[in-house]
């Protein structure tokens, strides 16, 4: 009979143990348990991961019932619920164990070791530690920690005889518990069997106990039985309810029967180190206001892993863009003209703010006024009445649009020339009853045949500011257009010596350029075109260098071997770009050569392949004895050797260890 009530208290203990959930529909419903064991802290990641262990044997309680919160050590206030998360880890992580034996006269000693053999250690996990201490009047020295359950049952508990004396039950569970040895990642529980209660004999008291279990991370789970003894139960509850674990008791008249208390608090020490982290931009944006599109770019040097971040913009304090890219495109067409602020910040992936860039860049977005004449009219002849008319986008609704004068000849002599208020479909009209009247007023010193240039804007909303809109192309058109007249060539007869020599000399001139200006115009060209290709060229490996694609890196990693004033270092290829050069912020750092930059070159994994450029027009490296300058994309093949300044970066693959015969320059 005490068997069968030790195989189900061990059952229910490993339940406890594996699950969090035990349903015994014979025993009262307790709080559950809560155990904080473990902390590490992931830099890359700026996240301190907890291990944690929270039991219950109400049935059905699982880890969703309960709400988590996390609240840092001198404070009241818990964490935002985003920067805390959890998730269940199945299978549990492997734990180390002590099982706790009680061979004194009064237990059965032989059942409850075939009770342990039976109902503890099969149920245990593989990678479970278990290690036994025996105590009666004595308690005994450590096993070694077991993974192999079924050879700590064969060599200590199959065959165990009855101790003698009396026992030293407080003194034993103060020794299991310090005999753990140091881990302090690792979940420790310890876990009595017997009937032993308190002598006369002074011993450990339970304060003591608990107070020294709860502070190494410890639990107890003291199984025990009274038949022949009486343990103490309010000691033992004690003790199990500091250390976060749990009491089962069998009797007579206590079968089944678990009893004991545990708080849903816990705390543990988390060291963690805050990572540095800065941003600013790439260059000052236009002071000048800008029409179209602009680009904004940022630089970032972080402690965190590249994935553990995103690069926030914000344009008048709102986030426009929130993303891994380094770059913002800033439209003006596409927004309602006026004066803007851009800012930038880093964030982690719990969106708390690392850093943010030292300054405000200011942009000033114009809209573009489109000029014309009214229908049926011809700007090179405008006689009698006239429209003007000034269209802008319908979207971003403007008040009214101011008109300026000039003559060609004089063009930053403009007059005021009208005002005319926009319409819901974006166009002012500016009307004129008689055209050459109205131009006579503001400009008098037209004369006929001069070409006059109607301008166009929209000023800002405060003095000073600059205008919201201009006219993209301002309007040409005649004030009067003379009678063109022919002039009638002089026949050479007419000419003097000197003057036909001269016609003679234009005239073949002319025709030497008219002959060979069409090769010229094909030279030029082709130039242009080389130039084009080489800017476009140079425009693609930027973006290939700042955009990894979705290619896995291949199964075979590759690794690269710096080597330096006769220092060899090995770094292998786990991720798809890796920045090499001269400053500190570089994944892989060349050394203190100043003719190597301080970001010099980049190794990437793009398009299912390794590849190396160098980051900046200009910038040198020697590929398999051939220097390559510039922004140009090297396919790289095992062994391949990249000279940099004055250090050798070999590129091979992680097994070939022996380089000797590949490196191409002396030493």
């Amino acid at each position: 009979m005490m068997a069968r009530w030790m195989r189900g208290a061990l059952l229910a203990l490993m339940l406890l143990l594996g699950s969090g959930a035990v349903a015994q529909p014979t025993q009262p419903e307790q709080p559950p348990a809560l155990l904080a064991y473990a902390c590490t802290f992931d830099r890359g990641a700026n996240r301190l991961n907890v291990q944690a262990v929270l039991q219950s044997d109400v049935p059905g309680a699982v880890l969703g019932d309960y709400a988590l919160s996390v609240t840092p050590a001198g404070s009241a206030t818990p964490l935002a619920e985003r920067a805390v998360s959890w998730a269940r880890t199945t299978p549990r992580p492997p734990l180390q164990m002590i099982v706790l034996f009680d061979i004194t006269d009064t237990v059965p000693v032989t059942e409850s070791a075939q009770a342990v053999i039976d109902g503890l250690l099969p149920n245990l996990q593989p990678e479970d530690q278990v290690a036994l201490i025996t105590f009666d009047e004595n308690v005994s020295l450590p096993t070694p920690f077991f993974t192999d359950k079924a050879a700590l049952a064969d060599q200590f508990l199959r065959g165990i005889g009855v101790g003698r004396g009396d026992n030293r039950v407080y003194n034993a569970m103060l020794a299991a518990v310090n005999a753990f040895p140091f881990a302090g990642q690792t979940r420790r529980v310890v876990v009595l069997v017997g009937d032993s209660g308190r002598r006369a004999d002074p011993q450990a008291p339970e304060s003591e106990v608990g107070a020294t279990a709860q502070q190494l991370k410890t639990q107890i789970y003291p199984v025990v039985f009274a038949l022949r003894d009486n343990p103490d139960l309010p000691a033992l509850l004690d003790i199990s309810e500091a250390s976060r674990g749990y009491t089962f008791v069998y009797g007579e008249r206590n079968e089944g029967e678990a009893l004991g208390t545990a708080r849903l608090t816990d705390d543990i020490v988390c060291p963690y180190q805050a990572p540095e982290s800065a941003i600013r931009f790439v260059a000052p944006l236009p002071e000048a206001p800008i029409t179209g599109a602009v680009e904004i770019g940022v630089i970032v040097e972080t402690d965190l892993d590249p994935e553990a971040t995103r690069v926030v913009f914000r344009v008048d304090d709102a986030v426009v863009q929130t993303s891994e890219r380094l770059t913002y495109t800033f439209d003006a067409a596409t927004v309602r003209p006026g004066v803007y602020t851009v800012r930038a910040e880093l964030w982690d992936l719990q969106n708390n703010t690392l850093a943010q860039t030292p300054t405000v860049q200011r942009i000033v977005a114009q809209q573009r006024i489109g000029l014309g004449v009214g229908q049926g009219a011809d700007a090179n002849a405008l006689r009698g009445a006239v429209e003007f008319l000034a269209t802008t986008r319908s979207e971003f609704p403007l008040t009214q649009a101011v008109f300026t004068l000039a003559l060609a000849s004089d063009p930053a002599n403009a007059q005021p020339f009208g005002q005319a208020a926009f319409r819901a479909d974006g166009t002012a009209v500016l009307a004129f009853d008689d055209i050459q009247a109205a131009v006579r007023r503001v400009l008098p010193q037209a004369a006929a045949g001069d070409v006059l240039i109607l301008g166009a804007s929209v000023p800002g909303i405060t003095a000073g500011d600059p205008p919201l809109a201009v006219a993209d192309q301002p309007l040409r058109f005649a004030f009067s257009a003379p009678a063109a007249t022919s002039p009638q060539p002089v026949p050479l007869s007419q000419l003097t010596p000197v003057e036909r020599l001269v016609v003679v000399v234009v005239t073949r001139s002319r025709n030497l350029i008219a002959e060979t200006l069409p090769y010229w115009l094909a030279a030029a060209a082709i130039i242009a075109n080389l130039i084009l290709v080489m800017m476009a060229r140079r425009a693609r490996i930027r973006r290939l260098i700042l955009t990894p694609d979705k290619i896995d890196l291949s199964p075979q990693l590759m690794t690269l071997t710096v080597l330096r004033d006769g220092v060899r270092q090995s770094h292998t290829l786990t991720k798809k770009t890796l920045m090499l050069g001269r400053g500190a912020s570089n994944d892989i750092n060349l050394g203190d050569d100043l003719d190597i930059s301080r970001q010099h070159g980049v190794v990437m994994w793009r398009r299912g392949a390794w590849w190396y450029t160098s980051r900046r027009a200009g910038l040198v490296a020697t590929i398999e004895g051939r220097k390559r300058r510039g922004l140009y994309l090297q396919r790289l093949e095992p062994v391949t050797e990249v000279r940099v300044g004055g250090a050798i970066v070999l590129f091979h693959s992680n097994a070939q260890q022996d380089l000797s015969e590949f490196i191409k320059t002396d030493l």
